[in-house]
């Protein structure tokens, strides 16, 4: 197969939203996609496990997971609490007859003062260790970071 043969994932979604059973369940989900693309990009820009940020929201690993695959739509105090500790404000939308949306902003606080950025965890040093720990905990993205030099030793290409 060439790649000129291969779907955008937009051309898949499309295909996709032609049965109504996933469309019901697509529009079910909005909110909890809305709340995992913010919980996704808060761990990667600040180089956090799903432990570590757990730990910050006072939560087990096993929750954060959940968040971050998006299949059930958050409790309120699940809002709140992400909120809180990625110092965002969400606003919550439910049209009548369309799927619910839930943007984010930096919250008043966060947007008056400029935050020093967390050191991040051993082993998300440098670029390619970042992409490495991007492309192992979230395989969907991984088709999106640079391709990463080869390498060649006497043991084989890395």
């Amino acid at each position: 197969m060439k790649l000129s043969d291969l779907r955008t994932s937009e051309e898949v979604l499309a295909g996709a939203l032609r049965d109504p059973a996933f469309r019901a369940e697509w529009e079910r989900t909005a909110v909890a996609r809305a709340l995992a693309s913010q919980v996704v990009a808060y761990r990667v820009k600040h180089g956090l496990s799903q432990r570590a940020l757990a730990d910050e929201l006072h939560m087990s690993q096993p929750q954060v997971a959940r968040l971050e695959a998006a299949i059930h739509n958050p409790e309120i105090e699940t809002l709140r609490r992400v909120a809180s500790v990625l110092d965002i404000e969400f606003d919550l939308k439910i049209p009548q007859q369309q799927e619910p949306t839930l943007s984010s902003r930096p919250s008043a606080k966060a947007a008056s003062r400029r935050s020093p950025s967390r050191a991040p965890e051993t082993g998300v040093r440098d670029g390619l260790a970042r992409d490495d720990a991007i492309a192992s905990n979230f395989p969907c993205f991984a088709r999106l970071l640079p391709a990463k030099p080869q390498v060649s030793t006497p043991y084989g290409h890395f």
